[in-house]
Formats: C-alpha cells, structure tokens, sequence
C-alpha cells in the first residue's frame, strides 16, 4: 500500500475493557476517550519526521476513512487528525 498527500496509514489498537484483572466499564457516551494506533506508512506531504512506521499515535474518534486490504483494517487519517505521539512504551489510555 501507497500513502498519497498528508495522509498517514494505521492499524488501530482494540480498545481494553480490562485494567489488569479487572473488568472496566465504558465510559459515559459523553466522553470520547482519544483512539490509539500504530502507523503502517506516511504519505510523501506529511512533515513531520516523527511520523514513521512503527509510532504509537493517539487521533480523535471520528477520524479517518476505514480500508479492508487483504482481510486486514486499516484506518487512513490526515496528519492534523493526529493529537499525539506516543513515545512511552507502557502508556495506557483509558
């Protein structure tokens, strides 16, 4: 697959219903907590060097368009749809 323009590939993370051993509710439908994903490739008009393949990124809930390749999701978003990247290994968004 071939990125174009400012657009960034990703497979997004499953969001955790459990903390450790315990069960975690979802949340009131009110609060959208940031999605989290790891980046598959980067168009050639995205600037920012620290999107490369392989980052964790977190980007807001209604970004992106969804793509099926080979029964495999992928998630493409714009480079502003991003809000951070995630540089600790063991960082949790819950």
């Amino acid at each position: 697959m071939k990125t174009v323009g400012n657009r960034i590939i990703l497979i997004k993370d499953k969001p955790s219903e459990m903390e450790g051993s315990i069960w975690v509710p979802k949340k009131d439908v009110l609060y959208a907590p940031p999605y989290v994903g790891t980046i598959v490739c980067v168009g050639p008009n995205v600037n920012d060097n620290e999107y490369k393949p392989g980052a964790r990124i977190t980007f807001h809930d209604i970004a992106g368009v969804e793509i099926i390749l080979n029964d495999k999701k992928y998630l493409s978003i714009r480079d502003i749809d991003v809000t951070s990247i995630i540089c600790e290994k063991s960082l949790k968004i819950i």
